[in-house]
């Protein structure tokens, strides 16, 4: 069962992207590990490696986020988002499978960690359309399966 508290009467999407992750994670993380060759094409010209990497850093950016630390500065449309994936791919060298898998998951426990006393933060759910555009044309961050991390204006919840 998944807990819920009272946004408005709807279920507390956050609990659920949280539950997601926990299903998720894993199975990425295998699949990470067994690339046989990182410097295979994977996405446009990004080697299966990039992707790798990028996705550690949405985890850094999406756990920073949630967490009030600092996150880089970006534009969030198509270019602007382009223009920092770029960057912290150039200053990010790593792409060992084993190394970024190992990141992930230690992110992806973080986030779930800092999660829950996050404030200002919650997980949304997306609509078709939204899911089709992809995740940069979203937000900063991308979905969670069909959620992705907002801000959220609506008060705590009350636990009823």
């Amino acid at each position: 069962m998944v807990p819920t508290a009272a946004y408005g009467g709807a279920p507390d999407t956050m609990a659920r992207a949280r539950v997601a992750l926990r299903e998720v994670v894993p199975r990425l993380v295998a699949l990470v590990r067994s690339v046989p060759d990182p410097h295979a094409i994977s996405v446009g010209a990004w080697t299966v490696g990039d992707v790798a990497a990028h996705l550690a850093h949405v985890f850094r950016f999406d756990t920073d986020a949630v967490a009030a630390r600092p996150v880089p500065d970006a534009m969030v449309t198509t270019a602007g988002m382009a223009e920092v994936n770029a960057k912290m791919l150039a200053e990010d060298g790593e792409r060992a499978p084993s190394v970024l898998a190992d990141r992930i998951a230690t992110l992806a426990g973080e986030f779930d960690d800092i999660a829950p006393t996050a404030s200002g933060w919650k997980a949304r759910r997306l609509g078709p359309s939204a899911m089709e555009a992809g995740p940069h044309a979203l937000r900063h961050q991308p979905p969670v399966g069909p959620f992705v991390l907002v801000a959220d204006p609506s008060p705590e919840p009350t636990g009823r």
